[in-house]
């Protein structure tokens, strides 16, 4: 295999110090510094922004060897001014460092812008951000407006929250939703990109109109520690009944200092007074509870006594009416028992007067036979009379 296969960039030892920063190892602190010293005296661009950040920071911090640091660093500013009219990261430094050094000097002011503007003509983002800032600090609102549009194309959310805030400002109207509705996108794409300040003015925004789009956003700043954000957020919790959460944001606020720390102090013992309201109309509404479980109790069992006593009372009539119906049928069946001799010695004398009335009937035709017997038998004789004189008559005729 060719010794070129392993041969290591400075580039390479560029991006394996990006890692080292990224990753935050433990004591790397050193072997960063000299990963990226030996690539900046290669001449990497980005080794020599990278070892200036790292610097400035162990400058700032006062650690042991900061006095190398001051040394290593001026010797990195000079690199860096070398690189950065053709490295944007670099010409970004230079301008941070030109404006913090200005101390309001108009002509390193003006020095620092154009750092600045090479560092976004670059496609650094927050060299049009700073830009921006500069050019609004001296009134020129038209002038931020345009970078700060560059910056918000490219995607920042400090370029749309500055925009949001100059387009107030440049065109006279107040609130989020003023300039057609476009402050309220762009404040909404800040807030999503996490700058605090846009978070809490949408909070502020949606807390008349949404609660829950309110605490989404103060929640998003509080969650960076942005302090009106987290007072915000405990008193909308508070609003909402949620006083346990709010408790918790109300003992952050409180652990702040100045007129936050003090506002967080008072709302923790507000709501201590009011979850000890809250225990006391709690153990009130139990006790109430507790009584209306006994009196509840109590009528149960004043009507189960009431029903046992009804069961009785219904048991007794039951008993009366059966005894009644008892004897209800035994009148029915005496009555029935009446009715039926009554019946039976009346169809007896119908049938005894039937037989009466047949026997009367049958002497009346035996002597009505016996008449018409007597009446033949006298016509008979009649005729026999008749018969002998009239023979007598004839025998007298031939006697004569």
């Amino acid at each position: 295999m060719n010794e070129k296969d392993h041969k290591v960039t400075p580039e390479d030892l560029t991006v394996l110090a990006r890692l080292l920063l990224r990753l935050n190892v433990p004591r790397s602190g050193h072997l960063l510094r000299h990963l990226l010293t030996t690539c900046s005296h290669m001449n990497v661009p980005g080794a020599v922004v990278q070892l200036h950040s790292l610097l400035s920071a162990q400058v700032r911090g006062g650690k042991n060897g900061s006095k190398m640091a001051q040394v290593d660093l001026a010797a990195t500013v000079k690199r860096l001014a070398r690189i950065a009219p053709e490295h944007a990261g670099a010409a970004f430094k230079m301008g941070e460092m030109v404006e913090a050094e200005a101390e309001g000097m108009e002509e390193a002011l003006e020095k620092a812008e154009e750092w600045f503007e090479k560092a976004g003509q670059g496609e650094v983002m927050e060299g049009w951000v700073r830009l921006g800032m500069l050019r609004r600090n001296r009134g020129d609102l038209g002038g931020a407006r345009e970078v700060f549009e560059k910056a918000a194309e490219m995607g920042s959310a400090r370029g749309c929250y500055f925009l949001a805030q100059v387009m107030e400002e440049g065109e006279g109207e107040e609130g989020i939703a003023g300039v057609g509705g476009k402050r309220l996108g762009l404040l909404t794409r800040a807030g999503a990109g996490g700058v605090v300040e846009a978070a809490y003015e949408l909070g502020s925004y949606w807390r008349e109109r949404e609660a829950k789009f309110a605490k989404e956003w103060f929640l998003v700043a509080a969650s960076q520690r942005h302090a009106e954000s987290i007072l915000a957020l405990a008193q909308l919790l508070v609003e909402r009944g949620d006083i346990r959460n709010a408790r918790t944001w109300a003992q952050k606020a409180a652990g702040m200092s100045g007129e936050i720390g003090v506002y967080g102090t008072e709302m923790l013992q507000e709501l201590s007074r009011m979850e000890e309201e809250e225990m006391q109309e709690k153990r009130e509404k139990q006790k109430e509870l507790e009584e209306l479980e006994e009196l509840e109790k109590q009528k149960e069992q004043e009507e189960k006594g009431e029903q046992v006593e009804q069961v009785e009372q219904v048991e007794q009539v039951e008993q009366v009416e059966q005894v009644e119906q008892v004897e209800q049928v035994e009148q029915v069946e005496q009555v029935e028992q009446g009715e039926q001799v009554e019946q039976e010695e009346q169809e007896e004398q119908e049938k005894q007067e039937e037989q009466e009335e047949q026997e009367k009937q049958e002497e009346q035709e035996e002597q009505e036979k016996q008449e018409e017997q007597e009446e033949q038998e006298k016509q008979e004789e009649q005729e026999k009379q008749e018969k002998q004189e009239k023979q007598e008559k004839q025998e007298g005729s031939r006697g004569e």
